[in-house]
């Protein structure tokens, strides 16, 4: 088991030497510290002022690194919302790599979008199939808490982990026991358990994290094996339905706009139509489709 921390502007410029031999406790007992998760952006136009610090300082102490995006859904123009977290986003080298987190936790939006709310998710998966487009290289994945979660008709929406395929950071502010899951997840990958804690070489109050197992083990389950993707098609129907295998007797997922650009993994023929898988679990009928 291992510690990890995530900061902010709010925490300074950290010895992150100093909090490395420090570690962090969790349920009574010491853990290592072998990892930060630093705030990158938020909506359009804030930039953390301690990204770069962290991430040159956290690196060269020796520990993986992570970033997150504060995402805002009431956004008009959300191209522009991917475009300043792209400028601004930093990849760690591949050993050290804890992703990029997308952190859905916006009180506004809950304010801005009334029950049911399935407008947040809608806009969120537009912006993770942006983000998945652009960075290929880069694994993107969720940041929130059930108390959020559960306001959005996540029953409503694909399920973001099991049928997506998006793994969850979740905070439930407890040590004991085990944190309660949003809809549509089976699991959790990292615990955010405190925003309480005290370290050595971070000022004031710092959220700590833990993971259920070794740094390289977290670090293989954030970055799989790459699959090569085999062909790229462009979608020319209005809408082009996503569903959880190949045919149309399998449940809808979501659904693709015209002129999305997809990336197709594998290639089956169903009843004489070709489907292209183009994520875990995810396929859509290429009839629909052209080269790209």
């Amino acid at each position: 088991m291992i510690g990890l921390v995530d900061v902010s502007h709010w925490q300074g410029l950290p010895n992150w030497y100093r909090a490395t031999a420090a570690g962090t406790r969790f349920r009574g007992a010491s853990l290592p510290l072998c990892g930060v998760l630093a705030k990158c952006t938020e909506g359009w136009s804030y930039y953390d002022a301690s990204y770069n610090y962290n991430y040159d300082n956290a690196l060269a102490a020796g520990l993986a690194f992570g970033s997150y995006h504060w995402f805002h859904a009431n956004l008009t123009d959300q191209a522009r919302q991917i475009a300043w977290l792209e400028t601004h986003y930093r990849k760690p080298p591949a050993s050290k790599d804890l992703g990029l987190w997308i952190d859905v936790e916006d009180v506004d939006d809950l304010t801005v979008f009334p029950p049911p709310r399935t407008a947040i998710l809608d806009r969120l998966i537009a912006f993770l199939d942006h983000l998945r487009q652009d960075l290929p290289g880069v694994p993107i994945n969720i940041y929130t808490a059930n108390w959020y979660w559960s306001q959005l008709s996540p029953n409503l929406c694909p399920r973001f982990g099991t049928a997506l395929g998006y793994r969850l950071w979740v905070a439930h502010y407890q040590e004991y026991g085990t944190p309660i899951l949003p809809y549509g997840w089976d699991q959790y990958l990292i615990w955010q358990y405190t925003s309480s804690a005290h370290i050595d070489g971070i000022s004031g109050h710092v959220d700590a994290n833990v993971y259920n197992g070794t740094l390289a083990e977290l670090v293989a389950m954030i970055n799989p094996v790459p699959v090569t993707w085999i062909a790229r098609y462009r979608v020319y129907a209005v809408w082009l339905t996503v569903r959880t295998g190949p045919g149309v007797g399998y449940a809808a997922v979501r659904y693709l706009a015209f002129g999305t650009t997809i990336y197709v993994y594998e290639i089956i023929n169903v009843a004489g139509t070709n489907w292209g898988r183009i994520g875990a679990d995810e396929w859509c009928s290429l009839a629909w489709c052209s080269k790209a």
